[in-house]
């Protein structure tokens, strides 16, 4: 789990991609974690938002990487 700031666009980032969370979160600060494969967004223990699992990064030959593997 992280925190981030949303932006005053209602986005927030975590690793490399932006989420929405809405403009109505926008300069607060909400907690980030990948919970069962999602990405889960809270503010004070309330889930805001669940997004599906980030997309595989790409290797420098196309080879796709899963997250957090070595590079």
């Amino acid at each position: 789990k992280v925190t981030r700031i949303v932006d005053v666009g209602g986005t927030v980032s975590f690793a490399g991609t932006g989420y929405r969370v809405g403009r109505s979160w926008g300069r607060k600060q909400v907690d980030v974690a990948i919970v069962a494969g999602s990405v889960q967004i809270s503010y004070e223990g309330r889930v805001l938002r669940v997004h599906p699992p980030p997309r595989p990064l790409e290797g420098a030959r196309g080879i796709r990487l899963a997250q957090g593997s070595p590079s």
